[in-house]
């Protein structure tokens, strides 16, 4: 597969850049604590996934780690759903492009 990727949790300033083009926010519904997260997406195979060849498929482990949380019930499936639908695109101009797709190994 292409390359592979860290994931880095980490408490940040903001919740959204200041030059973002577009946020979609998020409700938890159940209000686990971030390691329960960590601890899910782990035995879920979420941190065993190489991103394509050329260094993409970002946009397609989120689409893929949303609707398993919604799935489970953790996070609303109607904000999920609309996150999905705007990573299928690319900003500025909402101009359909599905995310690359990496592996899961």
């Amino acid at each position: 597969g292409g390359s592979k990727a860290s994931v880095i949790i980490s408490l940040v300033d903001c919740v959204v850049a200041n030059d973002a083009l577009r946020q979609d926010s998020i409700s938890v519904t159940n209000k686990q604590p971030v390691g329960w997260f960590i601890d899910y997406l782990a035995t879920k195979g979420r941190f065993r996934y190489a991103f394509t060849s050329e260094g993409v498929g970002c946009r397609q482990w989120v689409t893929d780690t949303l609707k398993l949380l919604a799935d489970e019930g953790e996070i609303s499936s109607a904000e999920s759903d609309s996150a999905r639908h705007a990573l299928a695109h690319t900003w500025p101009g909402g101009c359909a492009a599905g995310p690359a797709v990496g592996t899961y190994f």
